[in-house]
């Protein structure tokens, strides 16, 4: 990655970068060795290397005020779990991909909430600001929109024995 003529560290691979809404800061995702030889990926926030991981969306979502930043990360146990601002949320099975394989994150207009649907077990739960929800056979079916109101509510249809629900959690 270069940025302004000045290139940062070269690494095994690098997903494209982006910015942060105002244009201050830049993410992106990278991998290489580590002491043992085993190939770890990590976020890289403006050269800053963070925690390197078994996997590593390259998919770095942020805050609408850029304040806040967030990825999905994966331990060699299999487990996912949402990193935001450098700090681990709670471990679940699996998470929500959009068709583009990114991770579906939400954040609150005024960045201090996260939404996101993560698998639990054999169902699927909306997570706010890593509380789970009650589970349901499925959440966003059909591309629906998962996200926040301009209220602050967390919104998405979610599906239980074939029925459907519209969900608002608050926050």
């Amino acid at each position: 990655v270069v940025l302004d003529d000045q290139p940062f560290r070269r690494y095994n691979t690098c997903t494209q970068p982006v910015f942060t809404p105002d244009g201050r800061n830049i993410a992106y995702v990278a991998s290489s060795a580590d002491d043992k030889g085993i190939t770890r990926q990590f976020a890289v926030f403006n050269g800053h290397e963070q925690t390197p991981y078994t996997f590593v969306s390259g998919a770095i979502v942020f805050s609408p005020g850029s304040e806040a930043y967030a990825y999905v990360a994966r331990n060699d146990d299999g487990k996912a779990f949402v990193v935001v601002n450098g700090h681990e949320g709670p471990a679940w099975d699996d998470f929500q991909f959009a068709a583009d394989k990114s991770p579906i994150l939400s954040f609150s207009l005024d960045g201090r909430s996260i939404g996101y649907v993560a698998k639990v077990g054999d169902f699927w739960a909306a997570v706010l600001d890593g509380r789970q929800s009650k589970t349901y056979d499925q959440i966003g079916s059909e591309n629906t929109r998962i996200g926040f109101t301009p209220k602050g509510s967390f919104t998405y249809i979610a599906v239980r024995k074939g029925a459907f629900y519209w969900v608002e959690e608050k926050q």
